[in-house]
């Protein structure tokens, strides 16, 4: 396990969920709401695959008896994030009571009692922390690679000609041409702002990165919608960002005054008819998200333009 020098700590206090690094009050953070109980444990990391790291998870109740979870793990970037709130979608019950806990060949669990007093099991896959077995790697090329040109052949013609040619140059390349993809992660990222004093500040309500498990070397922002889900209306976005093949940045419409700061719950990423490597277009895809550090922007009374009475 890869752990920090101090510990994160977790407490609920009126139905929210805080967490903190230790006594560094400027990481305290609200991971959710309506939350009665919450258990945190330190989980795998794989020292291979970056973006196999599973994190400090912070396993919580809410009021409604559902088991949740967020985790602040080692991203595919290198750096590190609270990731959106996940449920526990196998528990069908009423959770009473909830422990974390992991297991000696790399898996992590969580031991859920219901309100019947029933234990329930949910183990993850292995993170393969390649502790335990030698890594491998297995590499191809072509051995050799021709090109056969046959004489053209004219039937009925006045006389056989025959054509022949030199490639100038023959390159192989073998590219992703399955139609299935996933979204691997969906996080909202600071902008640096100027206020009125001419101070500079980091607003979270401007831009959302993304990436994908197969590469999409050529994302069309009309391929790319993003949804509130707590109003049910699509959210503008100026401009998609090519990061690399797999990753990017989509920039939301400065018309929107306030960005995505006023949303109040989560955010749904669809991606519609993109291409894979090989052109064929891809099945859609979407996943759901909760932004974070996202601070709300004041939206005026309304004011009465004119009374009467009949």
């Amino acid at each position: 396990m890869v752990t920090s020098e101090n510990p994160w700590c977790f407490w609920v206090n009126g139905g929210m969920l805080y967490a903190q690094y230790w006594d560094d009050a400027a990481t305290k953070l609200n991971l959710a709401t309506t939350v009665s109980k919450v258990k945190a444990i330190r989980a795998w990391v794989n020292i291979n695959i970056v973006d196999q790291d599973q994190g400090v998870v912070a396993g919580y109740i809410k009021t409604d008896g559902k088991v949740y979870y967020r985790n602040y793990c080692r991203q595919a970037d290198g750096t590190y994030a609270w990731e959106a709130e996940k449920e526990i979608a196998g528990f069908i019950g009423t959770a009473a009571n909830l422990n974390l806990f992991i297991t000696n060949d790399y898996r992590m669990g969580f031991a859920i009692e219901d309100s019947t007093g029933k234990i329930h099991l949910h183990i993850t896959a292995r993170a393969w922390a390649g502790m335990a077995i030698t890594p491998d790697r297995v590499s191809v090329a072509p051995g050799e690679i021709k090109a056969s040109f046959i004489p053209v052949e004219y039937i009925d013609g006045i006389e056989t000609e025959y054509l022949s040619a030199a490639p100038e140059e023959i390159s192989a390349a073998l590219l992703y041409a399955l139609t299935n993809n996933a979204i691997v992660s969906v996080i909202n990222t600071p902008v640096t702002k100027v206020n009125d004093l001419g101070e500079e500040y980091q607003d979270w309500g401007w831009a959302i990165e993304f990436e994908v498990v197969n590469a999409m070397p050529n994302l069309e922002l009309s391929q790319v919608t993003f949804t509130d889900l707590d109003t049910v209306t699509p959210i503008g976005i100026s401009s998609i960002e090519k990061i690399n093949d797999n990753k990017y940045k989509a920039n939301v419409d400065p018309i929107a005054e306030a960005g995505i700061n006023n949303v109040f719950g989560d955010i749904k990423l669809t991606i519609t008819g993109a291409l894979n490597p090989a052109g064929y277009a891809y099945q859609t895809i979407s996943k759901d998200f909760t932004p974070i550090n996202l601070v709300p922007k004041a939206i005026p009374l309304p004011v009465v333009l004119e009374v009467w009475n009949e």
